[in-house]
C-alpha cells in the first residue's frame, strides 16, 4: 500500500483533520516514502492541492482556522467515449477488495496506476473501472454503497466555478496607503513572487508578510487603488491585466499545462485532474528550457480547455507536450 493511500484512509477514518495533524501526516508518509530532497514546508501545501483536486479532501476556509474535510465516497465519471469511471473522496482500507468484488459480479473491468511526479508516492493510487455501458458504472456504485453521477464531473466543476469576471467585480477596491511590510511583487513572466526593488509597479499583485501572524495578504493594485484578493484568482487577474497567457495546450495528446507556481483556482484545478484521476505532473517536453516550469494535466479534452480558459478569461497557447 503506497504512502498516499495511507494518508488518504487516515483522513478518511477521522473525517476531518486540522492543518497542525495534516502536517504530522504528511511528514511522517515524505519520510516513508524515502522522499530525499523534498522541503516539507512547499510539500504539505502541494499536497492538500492535489488531494483537493483529486476530490478526495475538500479545505473549509474558515475565520479561525481551515478544516481539511474528508469528501464524500463517490465514483467520478470520466470525460470518455468508452463509460469509465474513477473513485474519488473518503478511501475504506477495503476499497480495492470492494471494488474487485463488484468488477467481478458485474463483468467490469479495474485498473491500479500509480501517479507521477515529484509526490506521486504521497497521492493516492488512481484506482479506475471501465464498462461497456453507463447503467453498469451505476450498478457498480450502488453495489459498493457510493455515490454516482453520469455526468463527467469536470463539466460540473467548470460550470460551478466562478470566473475572473465575477471575482474581479465582488472586489472592495480602495486607496490604501500601502502597507509598510515586507514585500514581493508578482512577476507575470516568471510566475512568481519577487522582492519590490523601486517603485510599486503601477498594476499587479503584491504579497505582504504580517510581521505578527506570519501570514500573507494579497492586494491586487491598479494604480493608486487596491483591494484584498485570493491570491489564485489574484495571479490569474495579474495574468489578464498584463496581457500573459501562461496556458499550454496538446491537442493531439490532450496535455494541458500550467505554471507550476500559479496554482489554479480549486474547482478548475479539480476540472482538470478529474478528467482523467491523475495528479498533474511535470512534462518531459515543454515550451521552455525548464520544463519542470510546468504542470500537466492529462486526458484533458479541448471542450473544457476552452471552459477553463473562459473562466481565466485565458488564451491558450498550442504547444508540444511530452509525459
Amino acid at each position: 500500500m503506497s504512502s498516499g493511500d495511507r494518508l488518504l484512509h487516515v483522513i478518511s477514518a477521522r473525517q476531518e483533520v486540522s492543518w497542525s495533524v495534516f502536517k504530522k501526516c504528511v511528514d511522517t508518509f515524505i519520510a516513508d516514502a524515502d522522499l530525499s530532497g523534498v522541503k516539507a514546508t512547499p510539500a504539505r501545501t502541494s499536497l492538500l492541492r492535489r488531494l483537493d483536486a483529486l476530490g478526495h479532501l475538500d479545505v473549509l476556509r474558515t475565520a479561525a482556522a481551515a478544516r481539511i474535510v474528508a469528501a464524500p465516497s463517490c465514483l467520478v465519471r470520466l470525460p470518455t467515449d468508452v463509460p469509465a469511471a474513477v473513485f474519488a473522496g473518503a478511501r475504506p482500507w477495503n476499497l480495492q477488495t470492494l471494488v474487485a468484488d463488484a468488477v467481478n459480479h458485474l463483468g467490469l473491468e479495474m485498473t491500479i496506476n500509480v501517479q507521477r511526479g515529484e509526490l506521486a508516492a504521497c497521492v493516492p493510487d488512481r484506482v479506475a473501472v471501465y464498462a461497456n455501458s453507463e447503467d453498469l458504472l451505476g450498478q457498480c456504485a450502488k453495489s459498493i454503497g457510493v455515490v454516482y453521477q453520469p455526468t463527467p464531473a469536470c463539466w460540473s466543476c467548470c460550470h460551478l466555478s466562478d470566473g475572473l469576471d465575477d471575482v474581479v467585480g465582488s472586489l472592495r477596491w480602495s486607496s490604501p496607503a500601502e502597507l509598510q511590510w515586507q514585500r514581493s511583487d508578482f512577476d507575470v513572466h516568471r510566475a512568481t513572487f519577487r522582492p519590490r526593488v523601486g517603485a510599486r509597479p503601477d498594476q499587479g499583485l503584491t504579497r505582504y508578510l504580517d510581521p505578527v501572524k506570519g501570514t500573507y495578504r494579497y492586494w491586487l493594485w491598479r494604480g493608486d487603488t487596491a483591494a484584498d484578493v485570493d491570491p489564485d484568482w489574484g495571479r490569474y487577474c495579474a495574468f489578464r491585466d498584463a496581457g500573459r497567457s501562461v496556458l499550454h495546450y496538446d491537442r493531439n495528446s490532450q496535455l494541458l499545462g500550467v505554471p507550476r507556481t500559479a496554482a489554479l483556482p480549486r474547482l478548475l484545478a479539480r476540472a482538470l485532474a478529474l478528467c482523467s484521476g491523475y495528479s498533474p505532473s511535470a512534462p518531459r517536453r515543454s515550451p521552455f528550457t525548464d520544463p519542470s516550469a510546468l504542470e500537466v494535466f492529462q486526458m484533458v479534452p479541448r471542450a473544457v480547455v476552452d471552459l477553463v480558459a473562459d473562466r481565466l478569461r485565458q488564451d491558450v497557447a498550442a504547444s508540444r507536450l511530452d509525459l
